[in-house]
């Protein structure tokens, strides 16, 4: 059986039987007068998720994939699990989770990497439709359990995420998109690229994350570095944070950097409609033009 169809079975057993909280919504995407796209999903699911403040603390044995619950359990692979997301907010919604105990707050590994682009090239080719990764490091980035673990939903089929569509794009460096109002750090993935190959891009992102100082007082004292990582089959996009929540108590995770929005109810739904992508600006920095540069990764331990 193919991974997608057991991740498609998985799913509509555990929501026929309760494990999983979900209620479909239709997604609704706009096009902004930047020609950037968004899309809104409303995701009431998501109001009886733990917050990231109460969760980012927990110890291993607090952790819900020491062991998986079988529910949700997909797919045991050698040092990885992949696991149903219980708070999905759309249909077969999965995640990749480390066997053992390893923070969230560390940067992903060759073999993350590895499992990570060969799952989700195996969700696209198999679903015939186009998923997107996306990685929280650290509690302001939206984390909300502080064990390793990539995400990876669908895309869906009338939206493009802005760096589908940024023009005069550099194949051989860090770029940004100006008609994006916060800093954020993209490279080209190019076709069948290996895991040497994504880290050393991740690798780039994060150094731009590093040199450029996005660090808040809570990281400079946990040495932490709290990003969003969002990558698809073409490309890896890296959004530095300072906060998990905007000045309006909106949630944002790294969906909400391409213009992916959840609500979880009409009151959010109505800011999120009058905001947009301000509202990662609210959370994270604001647009910077990117210099070339010679990335400083001192004191710090990439992988």
């Amino acid at each position: 059986m193919s991974m997608y169809k057991k991740v498609d079975q998985k799913f509509d057993a555990a929501l026929t039987s309760a494990e999983i909280q979900f209620e479909p919504v239709n997604p609704e995407v706009h096009s902004l007068e930047n020609g950037v796209d968004v899309v809104y999903t409303l995701a009431p699911q998501l109001e009886k998720k733990p917050s990231s403040k109460t969760e980012a603390d927990t110890t291993t044995k607090q952790s819900p994939w020491l062991p998986p619950d079988e529910s949700l359990l997909v797919e045991t692979l050698d040092d990885y699990s992949v696991v149903l997301n219980k708070y999905p907010v759309v249909k077969n919604h999965c995640l990749l989770v480390s066997k053992e105990h390893i923070p969230q707050a560390l940067p992903l590994g060759e073999e993350d990497w590895a499992t990570a682009i060969e799952l989700l090239r195996t969700l696209n080719k198999e679903s015939k439709t186009r998923h997107v990764g996306f990685f929280n490091s650290g509690v302001e980035s939206g984390a909300s359990v502080d064990h390793k673990h990539i995400q990876f939903v669908t895309i869906p089929e009338d939206f493009k995420p802005f760096p589908d569509t940024v023009k005069d794009t550099n194949d051989d460096e860090v770029y940004a998109d100006n008609r994006v109002p916060f800093a954020h750090f993209i490279r080209n993935v190019p076709r069948n690229a290996d895991a040497d190959d994504l880290i050393f891009r991740y690798s780039q992102i994060l150094g731009e994350l590093l040199t450029r100082s996005f660090k808040t007082e809570f990281n400079k004292k946990t040495n932490d570095v709290h990003y969003n990582l969002v990558f698809t089959e073409e490309w890896i996009l890296g959004v530095p944070r300072t906060k998990a929540k905007t000045d309006d108590g909106i949630s944002i995770n790294a969906l909400g950097t391409i213009g992916m929005f959840l609500a979880k109810n009409e009151s959010d739904l109505a800011i999120i409609k009058e905001k947009n992508l301000d509202l990662v600006k609210d959370v994270g920095y604001p647009f910077e033009k990117i210099e070339k540069h010679a990335p400083d990764f001192s004191g710090y331990t990439l992988y």
